[in-house]
C-alpha cells in the first residue's frame, strides 16, 4: 500500500488516519508560513523558522525511490529541526518582546515629557480680574491634549484671553502647543489688539513649518468692560447663552498673511461670556447623539466645571476646554444723608 511507503514509526504511533490528518496538517501550515515567508517582510525570520518542522515532515512522507534520497534524509532530520525552529522561534518572540518592552520605555519617556510641556499650556491658577469673576476647566481626553487657554493681564489694566486647539495630539502637538503660547505671551505685551495679535501669531507658526493648524479664539479685555474679540478658526464664544456671530477665518499656521477680523462688544452687569473648545460640542453618548449647541447653551449659564462636567458625562470624544467670564463690578454703597 501506499502507507507502506511511509516511515514504519509514523504507522505504528499514529496509524493511518492519524497519518493522513499529520499530513493535511504539515500541509496547511506550510502553505501558511511559505505565504508569511513572501508576503510579511517583517515576518519572515518568524515564517522560516514555523516552516523548519512542517517542511521537514512532509518530506518523511515521499517513497523510498530513487532521486529523493536527499529528501528523505531531510525528513530523518525531523526531530533537529522542530528543536531548531522551536529555540528560533522563542528568540525571535524575546527578541520582539524586548524591542517592544524597549518602545514602551520610549512612548512612556514622550508622554512624560509632553505632560511636562503641556503644563505650560494649562496655567495652574487663574489671575483676578477687578470686576469680573473668572473660571476655567480643562479635560483631556487622552494622556496628552491638544486645547490650552490664556488669560495674560496687561501693564496698562487691559486682559488677553486666549483659547485655542492644537490639531493632533501626543507630544508633537505639545509642542506645537508650547510655540503657539510663546509667541502669544510675547505678543500679547506688545500692546496689540486680538486681530493683529492672531495675524502675527499665524505668520510665527507658518515661519516654524509645523505640521497642521491650530484654532484661537482671542479677545483683550479692558477694565471698562469693553471687550474686542478676533477668531482664527474657532468656535465662536456664547454670551448669555447666545452664540455671538463671527465671520469664518482659517486656523493659524496655513498661509502667511492672513488678517482677522476684529470685534466689539460691552458686557452689562450679570453678563457672561463662554468660550470652549469643540469637545463640548462634539461630545457623543453611546447612541450618537452629540452634546451641541442646544445642550451647551442650556448650561452655558453654570460654571467652566459644570459645563465641561456635562459634556464629559455625555461621551467625551475630544479635548474639553471653558473658560468663563461674568462681569460683576462691585457694589458702590448708598450714600447715606449727613
Amino acid at each position: 500500500s501506499e502507507l507502506s511507503t511511509e516511515p514504519n514509526w509514523l504507522v505504528r504511533s499514529f496509524g493511518p488516519n492519524d497519518t493522513v490528518s499529520g499530513l493535511v496538517r504539515d500541509v496547511v501550515e506550510s502553505g501558511a508560513a511559505l505565504w508569511a515567508l513572501f508576503t510579511r517582510r517583517s515576518g519572515r525570520f518568524l515564517a522560516f523558522a514555523i516552516l523548519l518542522t512542517p517542511l521537514t515532515s512532509l518530506c518523511s512522507y515521499l517513497p523510498d525511490i530513487p532521486g529523493l534520497h536527499l529528501f528523505r534524509w531531510i525528513g530523518g532530520l525531523f526531530d533537529p529541526a522542530e528543536m531548531l525552529g522551536g529555540v528560533t522561534i522563542a528568540a525571535i518572540l524575546l527578541w520582539r518582546a524586548w524591542t517592544a518592552w524597549r518602545g514602551s520605555e520610549r512612548m512612556q519617556a514622550e508622554l512624560d515629557a509632553a505632560r511636562e510641556i503641556q503644563q505650560r499650556l494649562v496655567p495652574a491658577a487663574l489671575p483676578t480680574l477687578p470686576g469680573f469673576t473668572i473660571e476655567a476647566a480643562y479635560i483631556p481626553a487622552q494622556e496628552v491634549g491638544g486645547d490650552f487657554y490664556q488669560v495674560l493681564p496687561r501693564p496698562d489694566g487691559s486682559t488677553v484671553i486666549a483659547v485655542g486647539d492644537v490639531s493632533g495630539k501626543g507630544l508633537k502637538a505639545a509642542m506645537t502647543g508650547t510655540l503657539t503660547i510663546g509667541a502669544l505671551r510675547t505678543l500679547a505685551f506688545d500692546g496689540l489688539g486680538p486681530a493683529a495679535i492672531l495675524h502675527r501669531l499665524n505668520d510665527e507658526l507658518v515661519r516654524a513649518r509645523h505640521d497642521g493648524f491650530v484654532t484661537c479664539l482671542c479677545a483683550v479685555l479692558e477694565p471698562d468692560s469693553t471687550l474686542r474679540i478676533a477668531n482664527a478658526g474657532h468656535l465662536p464664544p456664547l454670551l448669555d447663552a447666545a452664540e455671538i456671530e463671527m465671520p469664518g477665518a482659517l486656523p493659524l499656521g496655513l498661509a502667511p498673511g492672513i488678517a482677522y477680523d476684529e470685534q466689539q462688544l460691552r458686557l452689562d452687569p450679570g453678563q457672561k461670556l463662554t468660550l470652549l473648545s469643540d469637545g463640548v460640542l462634539e461630545a457623543t453618548s453611546a447612541s450618537g447623539e452629540l452634546f451641541g449647541f442646544d445642550r451647551t447653551a442650556a448650561v452655558s449659564n453654570q460654571s467652566a466645571e459644570a459645563i465641561a462636567a456635562a459634556a464629559q458625562a455625555h461621551g467625551q470624544e475630544d479635548d474639553i476646554t471653558v473658560l468663563t467670564l461674568t462681569f460683576a463690578p462691585a457694589e458702590v454703597p448708598a450714600q447715606v444723608p449727613a
